[in-house]
């Protein structure tokens, strides 16, 4: 683990993404400058994808630091951390002087990963982006990035991924039960999880699946794993509330 690490706990029930773990990695590796961002719907698993990522590949750097972007207005501080946790500022000093410092620090380094997690504009990381020769991964949702970094789409799971998933996690569920489950949710990975949740409680999944059909959102409500910032229905409540707002 890197001498300046501060990254959440690597998911145990992380699977598959191989083939998105290797582009990610040839991306940063191969680009100039070397950013890759991520772009998916919620709940599809970018943040997962960036947390595993940086817990794979701990060993190839110095410093890794894992900032939450989803407050644009807190970017800041958490740069301010890093300027600490590198010694490139003290605990004491001003928050934009140590943001400053850290980016400064960061340019002239070279064994570094910045993640911002859920950026929602290009525009919030104006200024905040050390051209130097370490790594910045990106997830958002959406955005123009397409002159800042390389796209990488993060989709659904594929249903080998879904039920390799399910019936590793629930024990001894039939792998057509499995296959039916990740049907219904469209083997969107953060509804997958919750659906963990919950079979691993005993709920068959016969009756998991009739509970979708009859009572969505109470059941997109249970089981929200820890790896994920909220449940799907709250997700899907958050954007349609967003999207009523933009129009």
């Amino acid at each position: 683990r890197p001498a300046a690490w501060h990254v959440p706990p690597r998911n145990p029930d992380f699977t598959g993404r191989d083939s998105l773990l290797v582009r990610v990695r040839e991306t940063l590796l191969r680009a100039f400058p070397g950013m890759a961002v991520l772009h998916g719907l919620g709940g599809v698993g970018k943040t997962q994808l960036s947390i595993e990522y940086a817990h794979r590949f701990a060993s190839d750097y110095d410093t890794v630091w894992v900032i939450d972007s989803a407050q644009p207005e807190l970017i800041i501080s958490q740069l301010a951390e890093l300027a600490v946790g590198i010694g490139a500022a003290t605990p004491v000093s001003d928050a934009q002087t140590a943001a400053t410092a850290a980016i400064a620090a960061l340019r002239e380094g070279m064994r570094w990963l910045l993640v911002f997690d859920n950026v929602e504009d290009p525009d919030h990381l104006a200024s905040l982006l050390p051209d130097g020769q370490g790594h910045v991964l990106v997830t958002t949702r959406a955005g123009v990035w397409q002159e800042i970094g390389t796209l990488i789409a993060v989709e659904e799971f594929s249903r080998t991924e879904s039920t390799t998933l399910l019936t590793t996690t629930v024990a001894a569920l039939p792998l057509a039960d499995a296959d039916r489950v990740a049907s219904a949710l469209g083997d969107l990975p953060l509804g997958l999880a919750q659906a963990v949740g919950v079979l691993q409680k005993g709920l068959p999944a016969s009756e998991f699946q009739r509970l979708l059909d009859s009572q969505a959102t109470q059941v997109l409500s249970q089981g929200k794993p820890r790896s994920y910032p909220a449940t799907l229905a709250a997700a899907t409540l958050i954007a349609l509330d967003r999207l009523a707002a933009a129009d």
